[in-house]
């Protein structure tokens, strides 16, 4: 699906050509559906000129984009995110533009680590919307190119090309970059849709007879054939957008070597490069980028592959839907049930919350009796019955792609005499994430306030009530605290504390009958990280403020 970007962390946009004067970024930010929920007008216009002659410029979205992502908790574990669509324009000297580039990503409130390097977006290929172009690509044997075709691409524009074969003859239909100088992991990929032919190849060309190469499956979604000359082909992903549409991609090793071209051919079966007449497809934006480290490839939007919950209590892995296939939920090693994931093109469904009750949003049994409409008698026996008792018990998730499976680990806490408390917050994966606290845990109280020395004399009587007071108090305002610990938990909860620590969105549950959600601020401002070998059991103190007054000052 869409690139996948960190919005606490700059992403680079980065337009190069060795024509290019200026460029011009369109920025399209919304939620909704894909391909329906694209504004009329971008919600930014950016015009940037090259400095010097480096034939480049760059420009940095996340701040801006990071402006229309709301991120909100009310006990309601939903996936908040954003769609970007961009379109930049690369324009010469002579304010002509030379050709566009576009590409949709898909925006979290998440971050990278400094260790990770920088995260940014720059196409090596050029006239990306001009494919029947020579100076940009050269056709191979009867291939016929018609840019701006009827059939729009996903988010509505009509800038989407049809390739076809012109003659009854078969033979290996394509277009080809001209020779460009790179070298090292590169990701060539494509927007496709079939119309008479069911396959894109899209094929890295080392010097003039070295080919690797990878066969797309646009009639039933799925990568085909691949080749690979020495080891230069890495890997192969194919996602659904919906209407057809889909974006393919395939990871080279290209050797700097010898001259790399790329490829895209028109097929109309698996590992056949041979069409005639009337076998077209629809295409839109090549791109040639660096791999993209950046990208979570993986189906968890979490470190810890250990959760801990307390008995009887929901537990909540965030994934990404785009990536996971399948869920299985196990106990004592046996599948008890398993659920299908499959992707979304709304933004409401781009991250999903695997729960050990089936439901997201409700914490026990009596919440899941309730939220589906049946009654509960109360009683003490009950209560006690439901204190000690997990109902639909799960001890393992098997979180599954096309290409691994993650094993989730759930360790329940035994029953603890103090009121447990849930703390929520967004971990760097931009996803919500829980902890429990379950030990001991204090409140407390700092007011401030300002005074003022009063007059208090009457001096008709020459005398002043002992009940007045001499300094009087006014703007006085209270804020309350409170002071949680863990349970004896893995050293795996190092780096869930982290983030813990890091997160600029956190909130408490009280684990009462009322379940009132407040949102909360770490205190605490440095840990240390702890583990079995030098501190035997792993447990952290974590001090909050509460993010508001006591005194309701709400105007």
């Amino acid at each position: 699906m869409a690139t996948k970007i960190n919005l606490r962390s700059p992403f680079y946009i980065k337009a190069q050509d060795s024509d290019l004067a200026s460029a011009t970024l369109n920025l399209y930010i919304y939620t909704g559906t894909l391909n329906t929920g694209k504004p009329a007008t971008a919600q930014y216009t950016i015009t940037k000129s090259e400095i010097s002659t480096n034939n480049y410029v760059i420009f940095e979205i996340a701040e801006l984009v990071r402006d229309y992502l709301d991120i909100e908790f009310d006990a309601e574990y939903n996936s908040q995110c954003v769609w970007v669509y961009y379109e930049l324009d690369i324009i010469n000297s002579a304010g002509t533009t030379l050709f566009s580039d576009a590409d949709l990503l898909l925006g979290v409130d998440g971050y990278g680590y400094f260790e990770e390097g920088a995260f940014a977006q720059t196409n090596l290929l050029s006239g990306i919307d001009q494919l029947n172009d020579t100076n940009y690509w050269t056709k191979q044997n009867n291939i016929a190119v018609v840019e701006n075709d009827d059939d729009t691409f996903i988010t509505g524009e009509i800038k989407a090309t049809q390739l076809g074969a012109t003659t009854s003859t078969f033979a290996s239909n394509a277009i080809q970059s001209q020779s460009i100088n790179t070298s090292g992991k590169k990701t060539f990929s494509i927007y496709a849709k079939r119309e008479n032919a069911d396959f894109v190849v899209l094929q890295y060309l080392k010097g003039t007879s070295q080919p690797s190469f990878q066969f797309f499956d646009l009639l039933n979604g799925k990568t085909g054939t691949s080749f690979s000359f020495s080891t230069n082909f890495l890997d192969a992903r194919i996602y659904d957008y919906g209407n057809d549409w889909y974006k393919c991609e395939v990871d080279f090793d290209v050797d700097g070597s010898d001259t790399a071209k790329f490829s895209i051919y028109v097929a109309r079966a698996d590992n056949d490069f041979d069409t005639k007449f009337f076998d077209t497809i629809i295409v839109f934006n090549p791109r040639l980028e660096d791999a993209k480290k950046y990208i979570n490839r993986d189906t968890l939007l979490q470190s810890n592959k250990t959760v801990f919950r307390l008995n009887d209590y929901n537990v909540r892995v965030p994934i990404y839907t785009e990536n996971t296939t399948s869920i299985a939920y196990r106990y004592q090693g046996e599948t008890k049930r398993s659920q299908t994931i499959s992707s979304s093109v709304n933004t409401n469904g781009q991250i999903d919350y695997v729960t050990a009750s089936g439901n997201d949003n409700v914490d026990t049994y009596e919440q899941r009796v309730l939220a589906d409409g049946g009654i509960l008698e109360q009683s003490p026996l009950l209560d006690e019955f439901l204190d000690t008792t997990d109902i639909g018990i799960v001890d393992e998730l098997y979180v599954s792609s096309d290409k691994r499976t993650d094993i989730i680990k759930i360790k329940t806490f035994e029953c603890s005499k103090y009121e447990p408390i849930k703390v929520t917050f967004v971990n760097k994966f931009g996803a919500l994430q829980d902890i429990f606290f379950t030990l001991k845990s204090t409140e407390s109280l700092n007011t401030t306030g300002e005074t003022y020395k009063a007059n208090v004399m009457n001096f008709n009587a020459l005398t002043y009530d002992t009940y007045k007071p001499q300094v009087a108090q006014y703007n006085k305002m209270g804020k309350e605290s409170i002071t949680l610990n863990t349970d004896y938990i893995s050293e795996e909860y190092n780096e869930v504390i982290k983030q813990l620590m890091m997160s600029e969105q956190v909130w408490l549950t009280k684990l009462t009958d009322e379940q009132l959600v407040l949102p909360i601020i770490p205190k605490t401002q440095s840990v240390t990280y702890k583990t079995s070998l030098n501190d035997r059991l792993v447990q952290y103190t974590i001090d909050f403020d509460y993010a508001f007054d006591k005194i309701n000052t709400v105007r």
